[in-house]
């Protein structure tokens, strides 16, 4: 695994949140201090040549030691990962482009302060449609679901740096209130090889329809490789019947737990819909379908049934399945997180030959540390009660391996 501070990343692509600010990647922290590093400010083509996106390439020539403060912010989740040993998004990408040639010329064109064109960017990762969602998933925040900002207004207030107002919803980019964005945006369309669609819940936006028929409009639709990220709860028919139109279309599904165990971390979830809208999915040979969990302490021991779940769908596990991607916040849901004697009991639950994905390692790798904080644990548990009264759920009922830990959290 590379342990290097190198990321490919800054030089090939960009990303936006749902609120408008822009990032390294879309994992990236958000420096909103910067307000001037928003979509209501500058192009994209502006942020990708602006002093923070040159410094953060520049760093990446360094040592972690010598990188700058701004990278270090904007770097923080892979830079922890790494640093406990975990496999981090960097690793995947750096995987991912170590060959590609266009990835390397523009390193090149970075050292020789070139600045970049639209041409030059591999992907985005843009939120466009805000962060309207229909389910709240306990790792999830305001930010990426309006059903979180909404439970979080009436509960708990608003987290620190919310641009949202009084309102749980955050503004969506549309032709109608944002034609300067949406100008740039087809620019990018008619330009770009691979488009990555991140929510909220982009499918059940009422503005999706048009958003996606820019893409199908564009005389760049079939060199375009379309990633759509999307929980699953919806099956648009322009997606299904347009999809040959793409060069190609892989629509990732989020899924951390089957049956009722996938529900109680998704909340709002239907199991039964979902399962049907996964199949639909699958049936489209125009579709590349693919199953992402989010690795965190619910769903690391729960591998081996999701593996089984994905395989009884018709769907190869080895081939539809991600498991890299791995929770670095909220901290106190991280996996690494667990009890030792938790993690020994996972791993027993895995061995077998039925769970032999190639990306499996990662999921060994956190189940092998040493627990990391025992008391990032127990706040784990004490957020995950409080939701229960929240909504009216019971965390033991799911996963009764906490019990013994539950007397040790203050439920007040």
């Amino acid at each position: 695994m590379n342990r290097t501070p190198w990321c490919i990343d800054p030089f090939i692509q960009m990303a936006h949140t749902a609120d408008g600010f822009y990032r390294v990647c879309c994992i990236g922290e958000v420096h909103r201090e910067r307000t001037d590093l928003n979509t209501k400010e500058i192009t994209p083509l502006e942020y990708w040549n602006s002093d923070v996106s040159k410094q953060i390439r520049s760093d990446m020539f360094k040592s972690v030691q010598e990188f700058s403060d701004i990278t270090r912010y904007a770097c923080s989740q892979c830079l922890k990962n790494n640093r406990d040993s975990v496999h981090s998004r960097r690793d995947t990408e750096n995987e991912k482009w170590a060959n590609d040639r266009k990835a390397k010329v523009n390193v090149i064109k970075h050292l020789k302060n070139i600045d970049y064109t639209y041409e030059d960017l591999l992907y985005v990762n843009f939120k466009v449609l805000g962060n309207i969602c229909n389910l709240k998933c306990v790792m999830c925040s305001a930010n990426a679901s309006s059903k979180i900002a909404a439970e979080a207004k009436q509960h708990y207030g608003f987290p620190q740096g919310w641009s949202g107002g009084d309102k749980a919803e955050l503004e969506p980019f549309t032709p109608d209130t944002r034609n300067d964005y949406f100008t740039e945006l087809q620019k990018i369309i008619d330009t770009i090889p691979k488009f990555n669609l991140v929510g909220g819940e982009n499918l059940i936006h009422p503005d999706f329809p048009r958003l996606f028929q820019m893409f199908i409009d564009s005389p760049n639709v079939g060199n375009i490789d379309m990633l759509i990220i999307t929980n699953g709860t919806i099956v648009p028919d322009i997606v299904q019947d347009n999809a040959h139109l793409f060069k190609s279309i892989a629509i990732l599904i989020s899924m951390d737990g089957v049956f009722e165990r996938g529900s109680y971390v998704r909340s709002g979830l239907n199991w039964k819909k979902f399962d049907t809208n996964v199949r639909k999915f699958a049936s489209n040979p125009h579709v590349f379908l693919r199953l992402v969990p989010a690795i965190q302490m619910l769903n690391v021991g729960y591998v081996k049934e999701m593996h089984e779940w994905v395989e009884s769908v018709g769907l190869d596990a080895k081939m539809n399945i991600d498991w890299n991607n791995v929770v670095t916040y909220p901290e106190t849901l991280r996996a690494i997180n667990l009890p030792r004697e938790i993690k020994q009991q996972y791993m027993r639950k895995m061995i077998g030959p039925d769970v032999t994905h190639p990306s499996i390692r990662v999921v060994f790798d956190i189940l092998k540390q040493p627990q990391y904080s025992h008391k990032e644990f127990l706040e784990g548990l004490k957020y995950l009660r409080k939701l229960d009264k929240i909504r009216n759920t019971n965390l033991l009922e799911h996963f009764p391996e906490f019990e013994q830990y539950i007397g040790d959290i203050d439920d007040n």
